[in-house]
């Protein structure tokens, strides 16, 4: 019996804190003079925030899907958590460099701020995507006109953030076109909670979904 109590006093403080709630924010170009120049120059910008001090030391990584006719084509992991080692020769020493890029994905303890930034340019029939973290950055290529946009996928609160759970994997952020019908086209009114419909409810056949786990 002392066994079983023992056990689950063990467990319980374990389970309390090997999971956090880390609160975000979504933060996007706002005056009138960046939105023209982002406009005139066909360039979007979406950002993740977090101040959160329980998220000092973790990485932040994130997966992207492509998703055509309803079903997922692509499924990418943007970043490799291999730990590489290199080596690296110094006149006559031999030096070995260990480097693995998710660590640089990580809420550093010397920066106020943890902020992800997604940036894209289209050009042509496609778009440039940079996402930005304060320790490295990712660059990518992807089919796009200049109809998609960064739609927020997490809905705020009053105070204009929203939480994530560490541990756990969460829609983030959407590369969408609109809504098109007779004559309009509409991004108000797709319903981003119920991003695996897009296709079934509003008839988007390409868009692409990042997905972000805090760990």
């Amino acid at each position: 019996m002392k066994n079983i109590l023992y056990f689950f006093l063990f467990i319980i403080p374990f389970f309390s804190f090997s999971q956090e709630s880390i609160k975000l924010t979504y933060k996007a170009p706002k005056s009138a003079e960046t939105k023209m120049y982002n406009a005139l120059n066909d360039i979007i910008l979406l950002s993740i925030t977090t101040e959160d001090l329980n998220a000092k030391g973790k990485k932040f990584l994130l997966r992207k899907e492509e998703i055509i006719n309803g079903k997922v084509k692509r499924n990418d992991s943007l970043l490799s958590c291999k730990t590489i080692t290199r080596p690296i020769i110094t006149g006559k020493d031999t030096l070995n460099y260990v480097v693995n890029a998710c660590n640089s994905t990580q809420f550093f303890e010397s920066l106020e701020k943890q902020e992800i930034i997604f940036g894209g340019k289209f050009i042509n029939d496609s778009i440039k995507i940079i996402i930005n973290y304060p320790g490295i950055s990712i660059r990518s290529k992807l089919k796009a006109d200049d109809s998609f946009v960064l739609m927020a996928l997490q809905e705020e609160d009053k105070e204009g953030s929203f939480e994530l759970t560490t541990g756990e994997e969460f829609p983030i952020i959407a590369l969408t076109p609109p809504i098109k019908g007779n004559g309009y086209s509409s991004y108000c009114l797709i319903d981003n909670t119920e991003i695996k419909n897009f296709y079934t409810e509003y008839n988007i056949e390409r868009y692409y979904v990042y997905y972000l786990t805090i760990k």
